[in-house]
């Protein structure tokens, strides 16, 4: 009975954790941006749909007429002020990575969150 009960069990949280997986980010853009392309009137090939077939590092871009994983530079030169916060109650983010904040401000974990600074 122990045994059942325990496999009825595990096999709960595996479906629970793939559920979990699959909702969690699959659509979500990854941090950085596609390289500058010339204007393409027609795609010649497409290897990719969105960033979430590419690696981490790699977003799905249109580079000179082929829409295909590319690799970006995410991070900004420079660093973050150092913070130190009496609470860890962070509240909202405002970014998600340096390419979120404009010209060169970085995405930074402050006290009330990720802000760019």
């Amino acid at each position: 009975m122990k045994t059942a009960t325990s496999i009825a069990i595990l096999s709960g949280l595996l479906v629970l954790c793939v559920e979990l997986c699959l909702a969690s980010g699959t659509d979500q853009a990854h941090c950085g941006t596609c390289p500058p392309s010339p204007a393409c009137f027609a795609k010649s090939r497409v290897v990719c749909q969105s960033d979430a077939e590419c690696a981490a590092d790699e977003k799905c871009c249109d580079v000179n007429c082929v829409v295909q994983c590319t690799k970006v530079n995410s991070v900004k030169p420079g660093a973050c002020p150092m913070v130190k916060c009496a609470t860890g109650n962070l509240v909202q983010n405002q970014c998600n990575c340096d390419s979120d904040c404009d010209g060169i401000q970085k995405c930074c974990t402050m006290c009330s969150g990720r802000q760019c600074k």
